[in-house]
């Protein structure tokens, strides 16, 4: 749905990034309790989120990540350039910047932008929620006085920082693969998405001092590997919760 309730830029890609740690489709009530809001502040967020592209639904109605720009939730720098991409694409915030260069005035500017994109949201939410996607992705500059200043240049600097954030994965996935060693790397040929690249997720977080990032992340490929593990031996884990439940169903099998 078009934009319908107000959210903020913060909350958009903490949700996001709630999906890329979890590892796994994500329900409403956990995206929720990542951010500490209530559900109907999550739901807004996941709204912008899907109409920006960067999230969906699956047949259970948890979330899931629609973009491989989702795995640029590391530190806040790839946070804001990730969104500075993403909204050069999302046509409320591309009308609402012209209609704001051409009269400098934010009102108009918003009501503009309600007409012509017919977003179902108020004036004041349809604002509020724009500016904030612009102020956090550093399209916008405020300068005070409820005057905002556009800045052409930090799109070319959000594709630097992609960029190099793309270089630091490939030489994170190396070093995962190196430490692996052949014999590993080739059982895990077919479990790359699901267990070599959360393992480099989760040395870039620890670089970052994102230590709960990196645990989170780390866990998510063991659990992974568990899972695949099952499935060759033919060990059932339906039902089991988390490591120590799935790995308990091995006892007893050959």
């Amino acid at each position: 749905m078009p934009l319908a309730s107000q959210t903020t830029a913060e909350h958009v890609i903490g949700a996001v990034e709630a999906i890329v740690v979890n590892g796994k489709p994500t329900s409403l009530a956990m995206i929720a309790e990542f951010l500490g809001t209530v559900p109907n502040n999550a739901t807004a967020a996941l709204e912008m989120a899907r109409e920006l592209g960067l999230v969906s639904q699956d047949a259970n109605n948890d979330f899931i990540i629609n973009s491989p720009l989702c795995r640029f939730t590391a530190i806040p720098e790839q946070k804001a350039a990730v969104l500075r991409i993403i909204i050069e694409s999302y046509r409320p915030f591309t009308v609402f910047r012209e209609r704001l260069v051409a009269t400098a005035d934010l009102n108009t500017a918003a009501h503009a932008t309600r007409t012509i994109c017919a977003l179902p949201a108020h004036r004041d939410i349809v604002k509020e929620t724009l500016i904030s996607l612009g102020t956090f992705s550093r399209a916008l500059l405020h300068e005070g006085g409820g005057n905002y200043q556009l800045d052409a240049t930090s799109l070319v600097n959000a594709l630097q920082v992609i960029a190099s954030a793309c270089k630091d994965m490939t030489i994170a996935e190396g070093r995962v693969r190196d430490q692996l060693g052949p014999l590993a790397q080739t059982t895990l040929a077919a479990q790359r998405d699901a267990v070599i690249i959360p393992l480099a997720d989760a040395l870039i977080r620890a670089n970052n001092r994102d230590a709960s990032g990196a645990v989170q992340q780390a866990g998510n490929a063991v659990e992974s590997h568990i899972a695949a593990m099952a499935t060759r031996m033919g060990v059932g884990i339906a039902g089991a919760n988390g490591i120590i439940e799935k790995l308990s169903r091995f006892a007893g099998n050959p």
